[in-house]
């Protein structure tokens, strides 16, 4: 999974041939999951900017697909690689969507969260349509404030209950409904972290970004001078080309 915010135009071809290779074999599952893995279960995107939100979801997997002319500043993208549970389908694929009062919200999510320790309230039938990072933005939205303290409260609500199974790797794009002002989250961590999980920060100059590690291991990736490693329990925003830490998950440090 990517965000990129600025002028991405100008990478993303490498960066759209980096997803596609490293999505037909995962260049790091072998070491958690003892075997090279695929991304094939869909795919999808959110944009935003030049006054235009794009929500897209594929079924395709996203090396077999032809990438559509995306605009705007800021891209959210997956490619999903479902558990042996499921659910699968269209409406699975990332970004998944939900609006408050105060924003429209978007997320995406790698890694394997317990649906019924998250305790939404939701019946058997919905746990099992339904999948773990869907089920994790249902219960964000429960908590009302600031998207950083809903994220915060959601995330240590996974700690409390025993919630985390194999990562929570998170990005998140709100948008403000009255003003129409971005904001760009991101929070790592797995039960036994590797690095499958990492994610990194690279500043390109014109555009930013926080990418999955497989990404970085592609020939086709752009090239770069530096990365920042990002923290885990740290949840960060991506502010234009800075990534700044604003609240780490103290009770677990």
């Amino acid at each position: 999974m990517l965000i990129l915010n600025g002028d991405f135009r100008k990478g993303e071809e490498q960066i759209f041939n980096a997803m596609k290779e490293v999505t037909v074999a995962d260049p790091y599952s072998m070491e958690v999951f003892g075997r090279t893995i695929t991304h094939n279960d869909g795919w999808g995107y959110v944009s935003y900017g030049d006054d235009k939100i794009s929500h897209y979801k594929s079924i395709t997997p996203y090396f077999e697909s032809k990438i559509p002319e995306i605009s705007g500043e800021i891209l959210m993208l997956h490619v999903r690689k479902a558990g042996k549970a499921g659910p699968f389908g269209l409406v699975n694929s990332h970004p998944y969507y939900r609006t408050t009062a105060s924003h429209d919200i978007y997320l995406v999510h790698n890694g394997f969260l317990g649906k019924a320790e998250m305790q939404t309230g939701k019946s058997q039938e919905y746990l099992q349509t339904h999948s773990d990072s869907e089920i994790f933005l249902d219960k964000m939205i429960t908590f009302h404030g600031s998207i950083p303290f809903m994220l915060e409260q959601s995330i240590n609500f996974v700690y409390k209950n025993n919630a985390l199974k194999g990562g929570i790797n998170l990005f998140v794009l709100a948008i403000d409904r009255n003003t129409g002002k971005p904001e760009i989250y991101a929070y790592t961590d797995a039960a036994n972290y590797k690095l499958y999980h990492e994610l990194y920060f690279i500043d390109f100059g014109v555009y930013s970004g926080i990418f999955s590690s497989s990404l970085l291991a592609s020939r086709h990736f752009p090239t770069f001078t530096e990365k920042i490693t990002l923290k885990r329990h740290v949840i960060y925003e991506m502010q234009g080309n800075q990534l700044k830490d604003i609240t780490t998950i103290n009770d677990l440090i």
